[in-house]
C-alpha cells in the first residue's frame, strides 16, 4: 500500500528646460508601487539615464520611476512551485485489488513559508516626442533607459482539497487510474525589501482544477489542469497609496512522471520529471497618483507566461511499526523557468492641462527577467495506518537559488475507500 502512496510533486537629478518633466518624475516616483499585483516597488538599486525632450536624468540611486511586473514573477513562480510543481496530488490505491475494481478518496492539505526574491528589469522610453525648447525648433526625442534590481519578501498560506475515484488492476495488469476534482486558496503578503521602498502588497488566489493520475507497479504518473483567480491590494506611504486593488485570471497545466527503484528490502531512490506551464491575463490599471498633480496613469502588462521544469530524486526508506508503516525521505530537485522574459507597458495619461500636456501619452517600455534555475532540497515522511483508509505526509523543503531563497512546509491527509 505505501508502495503506491507518492508525491508529485515566483533621488533623480533633473535638470533642465523643461519644468513639466519634472512633474512627469515625481509622478513615476509615486507611482511605482501601485500596480498591485506586477509592479516594482518603490526602492531598487536603479541606474536611470533619461532625455526628456532636453531635460537629461542620469543618476545611481534607490528610487524606481517606472513600475514593472517583478512582484507579479514572484506570486506566479509561488504559486505554481507550491501546489503544482512538486505535489499534485497524493493516491493510494488499497493492495491486492480485483480487475476492475473501484476506489474512491478525499483528501486535505495546508502549505506554508517565505520567499526571498530578487528581479532585474530594464525600461526603455518609447517612441514620444517634445514640443521645440526653441521658437522654430525642430521637435525632440524621448530617449533613454533605466536598469533597476529590486528584492522582496513573501509570506504564504494555502489550503487544497481533493476529492477522486478510480479504476483499479485495469485488465488485470497492475494500472490503477483515478480522477478528481480539486480546490483551495492561497494568501499571500509581500513586502519590497529593496533600499528605499515600502509598498505591501495582499494576494488573494482561489483556484480550481482537475487533475488524473496513473500507477503500475513502480511507476507512476499525473496531469493536472488549474484555473487560479488572482486579486491584490497594494500601499505605500511614501508613494501616498491605499488600497490599490487589481485583478488577473491564470491557467496551468502540469504534468510529472517517476520510478521507483528498490534499492534493498526496505530503502528505495525515486527519480521524477515535472513541468508546468501556465498563462496569466492581468487586468489594466488605469488610476490617478494621489499627488499634488494628479496625473493618470495607465500600467499594462502582456499576458504572463511561465514554463517550469523539474527534475527531482528522493530517497526513502519503509519502517512498519504494529499497524503504522513510516516512509521517512530526503529529496533534491533542481527547478528551472524556460519561458522568455516578461514585458510590460507603462503611459501617461490625461494630464492636467497646461505645461505638462505634452507628457500626454508618453510610453514606457519594460522587460523583466525571470528567477532562472534554482535548488530545492526537502526532508519528511509519509505514514499510513493500517488498512483504516487513512493516510498522510508532512514534508519542510529549502529553495536555494542567485535570485530566490526560502522555506517552505507542505501537509497533507487523505482517507480513502
Amino acid at each position: 500500500m505505501l508502495g503506491l502512496l507518492r508525491f508529485v510533486e515566483r533621488n533623480v537629478a533633473g535638470v533642465g528646460k523643461h519644468r513639466g518633466v519634472g512633474v512627469l518624475l515625481f509622478v513615476g516616483a509615486t507611482l511605482v508601487s501601485a500596480l498591485p499585483s506586477s509592479a516594482l516597488a518603490s526602492g531598487c538599486v536603479v541606474v536611470t539615464n533619461f532625455n526628456f525632450g532636453g531635460t537629461i536624468v542620469s543618476s545611481q540611486g534607490s528610487k524606481s520611476l517606472i513600475p514593472t511586473p517583478s512582484s507579479f514573477v514572484s506570486i506566479t513562480n509561488t504559486i505554481n512551485t507550491a501546489f503544482l510543481t512538486n505535489t499534485t496530488s497524493f493516491v493510494s490505491s488499497p493492495p491486492n485489488p480485483q480487475p476492475g475494481q473501484g476506489s474512491a478518496g478525499v483528501w486535505a492539505r495546508t502549505i506554508g513559508g517565505f520567499t526571498n526574491s530578487t528581479a532585474e528589469s530594464k525600461t526603455e522610453v518609447g517612441p514620444h516626442l517634445f514640443p521645440p525648447i526653441f521658437v522654430g525648433g525642430e521637435p525632440s526625442p524621448a530617449t533613454g533607459a533605466q536598469k533597476c534590481v529590486q528584492t522582496s519578501h513573501q509570506e504564504y498560506a494555502g489550503v487544497q482539497v481533493g476529492a477522486d475515484i478510480g479504476k483499479l488492476n485495469l485488465g488485470n495488469s497492475g494500472a490503477n487510474l483515478h480522477f478528481g476534482i480539486t480546490g483551495g486558496f492561497l494568501g499571500a503578503k509581500m513586502e519590497d525589501t529593496s533600499l528605499g521602498g515600502d509598498l505591501q502588497s495582499r494576494f488573494e488566489v482561489p483556484f480550481v482544477g482537475l487533475y488524473s493520475t496513473i500507477t503500475q507497479g513502480n511507476f507512476f504518473a499525473d496531469v493536472q489542469v488549474r484555473w487560479d483567480f488572482y486579486q491584490s491590494t497594494s500601499s505605500s506611504k511614501k508613494d501616498f497609496i491605499s488600497g490599490l486593488e487589481n485583478e488577473a485570471l491564470g491557467f496551468s497545466v502540469t504534468g510529472s512522471a517517476g520510478y521507483r527503484i528498490a534499492l534493498s528490502p526496505n530503502w528505495f531512490i525515486e527519480p521524477s520529471v515535472g513541468g508546468s506551464w501556465s498563462r496569466v491575463s492581468v487586468d489594466p490599471l488605469r488610476y490617478v497618483d494621489n499627488g499634488p498633480f494628479f496625473v493618470g496613469q495607465l500600467l499594462q502588462l502582456d499576458e504572463i507566461e511561465s514554463i517550469l521544469g523539474r527534475a527531482s530524486v528522493r530517497l526513502g526508506a519503509n519502517i512498519t511499526q504494529g499497524i503504522y508503516t513510516w516512509q521517512p525521505f530526503v529529496s533534491a530537485s533542481v527547478i528551472h523557468e524556460f519561458a522568455d522574459n516578461i514585458t510590460s507597458k507603462f503611459k501617461v495619461v490625461d494630464p492636467p492641462p497646461g505645461e505638462i500636456g505634452h507628457i500626454d501619452g508618453m510610453p514606457f517600455n519594460t522587460t523583466t527577467e525571470r528567477f532562472g534555475t534554482y535548488g530545492q532540497f526537502g526532508l519528511g515522511t509519509a505514514i499510513v495506518v493500517g488498512d483504516t483508509g487513512w493516510l498522510g505526509y508532512g514534508r519542510a523543503d529549502v529553495k536555494v537559488g542567485e535570485n530566490v531563497q526560502g522555506v517552505g512546509f507542505n501537509v497533507g491527509l487523505r482517507y480513502q475507500w
